[in-house]
């Protein structure tokens, strides 16, 4: 006979020519010598557990095997344990006693693994190769329908806000909520609900008297707590704190509030943001040091609803507040407004009965009709088209403070030319191979002249804040299925490179001083008198030389120079009274003979200014640079003054020359009540 190798025997080892005396070289399942001398046939097996059917599957436990059977007659699925000790079968799920089928399948085996969770209860997690894995707790087998064998768990939607509470102690920041859902025996959805953003005013380094409340609703009683992660955002900083868990009562219902003394536990934002994978089946499933592995997986098949989102309709909401009196569900970020006049990509995610989220499908904008693609000429004597620099918006209700969003054409950007933007045969237009459509807020300038021309203070001390409203959701039959009708509004992040409007801000002029200097005046206006000099001079407004205070350009410091500015609203004040008793100066200026003061006089163009007037201009921005507070930058004094963005233009956004305060400083009584008023002292 030649050697074994590596355990296996070569095939001419079992030749008859190279057998030893005495072999049975076609002997099967033979057992030599259980009687002296003899050899006889196996005795084969004696059957110790009858089985109420065949078995499909068997999945060793530290128990007992876990047994899946059935039978073929009645269509009854069994899942059981075969007890050695007392050689019985014992069923633990039957269903017959449930109101749903076990999906079994004689031609299919079922293989997976068995283990004990926390509580010490035998759970095995299983596949047929077919449908979707599977999970079950044969010590406490709680089903009451198909989905709960689901091995990633099926659930509800929830419903989460968030109010903010005076009591407790957080810091000043911005704060989200996210929340999921979890069983007795371990079973955890993973957090699959986050809510909108809620923001706690204050200083960044001092504890606030303030507590964040989390209201949900719709909580599925499938499972028996909720757990809640609050995620702050502070000086730029993302910090997640998870909670102890809260029983799910039967109405669905819970309150919990988060005041910054309760005991958390930190956790990082991947596992609160990151959604978990779900996977509809599976090869096989197998253990290594307690972590479950799938392989041969499938993920959840694609649903295509690109066609009907291309049939959504947007309207963009309008609505006004008090600038001097701002509802706190606005300051608390509660409540947020898109930016006039910008351009917004939309995109619908379409949420899926197994609780996952679609991808996401863009919704298109307006088509363009006639006008919208019109060459207009601006005064520096570039060319655009209309929808570029004006407001082309078709249709809107100055009633109800809604309209349809203005045309804007993407004109290096195309749909892709497949059958998913083609849906003209639902009612919807055939956009394959067209320019990108995205949505145009309306400008402060629209809002103005045609919802709220009858509001005196717009402009002046009210302003409205841009949301959107959409309808016409379409859920065809084909996917009704599939689909709760639930769906998620997405807008795209805006960055200087895809932002049509930088920032929004009053305009103010700088002033030439006798050195050449730019200064502020405080408003629009020349002066005979320098205020800011022991030596008396004057004041000459330069309107190429613009102040902007734009919030988010001061905080970000885009290098990005813009490219226009384009007026909205015209303000102004006239009749100005001097204040009384209000002097700066209590005696007499160096470099005037006579006795003299300035005289202080009230500019407060909020409550005391013209009503504002809806005007528009454009004109080229040279260059741009930012000037920190209380300090001298090139030609920029801007000693005791707040940041500003300096601009320079080519030419005046003040097209007639009347347009401008035109204050000069008068030496007597006599003369017209102005902003700047030198005073005798005679």
């Amino acid at each position: 006979m030649k050697p074994f190798g590596k355990g296996l025997a070569s095939l001419y080892d079992v030749l008859p020519t190279d057998m030893l005396e005495g072999m049975y070289p076609y002997g099967f399942n033979g057992v030599f010598s259980d009687k002296q001398g003899t050899v006889s046939s196996e005795y084969g097996f004696t059957e110790l557990i009858t089985f109420p059917g065949k078995v499909i599957g068997v999945i060793e436990s530290s128990r007992f095997p876990v047994v899946f059977v059935k039978n073929e007659t009645t269509g009854v699925c069994y899942i059981g344990l075969a007890d050695t000790k007392t050689n019985t079968y014992d069923i633990r799920v039957n269903d017959s006693t449930l109101p749903f089928k076990l999906p079994f399948d004689v031609d299919w085996f079922i293989m997976g693994e068995a283990e004990h969770n926390y509580n010490n209860e035998l759970c095995v997690a299983f596949t047929d190769r077919k449908g979707f894995p599977m999970y079950v707790n044969l010590d406490k087998p709680d089903l009451t329908k198909l989905d709960d064998l689901n091995l990633y768990p099926v659930y509800n939607p929830v419903t989460l806000s968030l109010v903010a509470e005076v009591g407790g102690a957080i810091d000043a920041g911005a704060y989200y909520v996210a929340a999921k859902l979890s069983k007795q025996d371990g079973t955890s959805t993973g957090y699959i609900a986050l809510s909108d953003v809620i923001i706690i005013p204050g200083s960044k380094d001092e504890i606030q008297d303030a507590a964040v409340r989390a209201n949900l609703s719709g909580l599925d009683t499938a499972y028996d707590y909720v757990t809640i992660c609050v995620v702050k955002k502070k000086s730029g900083i993302l910090t997640c704190s998870e909670m102890a868990e809260v029983q799910i009562p039967a109405s669905g219902v819970v309150t919990i509030l988060y005041s910054g003394e309760q005991i958390t536990t930190a956790i990082t934002i991947e596992e609160v943001l990151v959604p978990r994978k779900t996977y509809i089946r599976a090869d096989a499933i197998g253990q290594l040091n307690g972590s479950l592995y799938l392989m041969g997986v499938d993920d959840e098949p694609e649903v295509d609803m690109q066609k009907y989102a291309n049939l959504i309709k947007v309207e963009f909401v309008s609505k006004l507040f008090d600038a001097a009196h701002p509802n706190p569900v606005h300051t608390s970020g509660q409540e947020r407004s898109f930016t006039h006049n910008e351009v917004v990509s939309l995109y619908v995610q379409y949420e899926r009965k197994s609780g996952a989220l679609t991808k996401a499908f863009t919704i298109p904008g307006q088509l363009p009709v006639s006008g919208d693609t019109a060459t207009v000429t601006l005064p520096d004597g570039t060319s655009g088209f209309a929808y570029q620099v004006q407001d082309r918006i078709h249709s809107f209700d100055a009633g109800t403070k809604t309209g349809t969003p203005g045309v804007w054409i993407n004109l290096d950007e195309t749909y892709p030319d497949i059958p998913s933007f083609d849906s003209s045969a639902i009612g919807g237009q055939n956009l394959r191979g067209q320019p990108v459509l995205h949505h145009r807020m309306p400008s402060i300038n629209w809002c103005k002249a045609n919802l709220y021309s009858t509001v005196a203070d717009y402009g002046r001390s009210v302003l409205d804040m841009l949301g959107i409203r959409i309808s016409n959701i379409v859920i065809p039959t084909a996917f009704a299925g599939d689909l709760t009708g639930r769906y998620v509004i997405h807008f795209g992040r805006k960055s200087v490179t895809n932002m049509t409007v930088l920032g929004q801000s009053i305009l103010l002029y700088g002033a030439k001083a006798n050195n050449g200097n730019y200064v502020s005046t405080g408003g629009n206006f020349n002066s005979r008198y320098d205020m800011r000099r022991d030596n008396p001079g004057t004041l000459t407004i330069n309107p190429e030389v613009v102040r902007f205070h734009a919030f988010d350009m001061l905080v970000n410091k885009p290098q990005t120079s813009p490219d226009y500015l384009q007026t909205e609203l015209k303000m102004g004040i006239t009749n100005i009274a001097y204040t009384p008793d209000i002097y700066f100066e209590d005696q007499s200026r160096d470099g005037y003979t006579n006795k003299c003061s300035i005289m202080g006089h009230k500019m407060d163009y909020i409550n005391d200014g013209n009503l504002p007037v809806a005007e528009r201009h454009q004109i080229r921005v040279r260059n741009r640079v930012y000037v920190p507070n209380n300090m001298v930058l090139d030609r920029y004094e801007n000693t005791n003054l707040e940041s500003f963005i300096a601009l320079k233009t080519d030419g005046s956004l003040l097209i007639p020359a009347t347009e401008g305060q035109l204050v000069a400083v008068h030496q007597d009584r006599t003369a017209p009540a102005n902003a700047v008023k030198q005073e005798n002292m005679n």
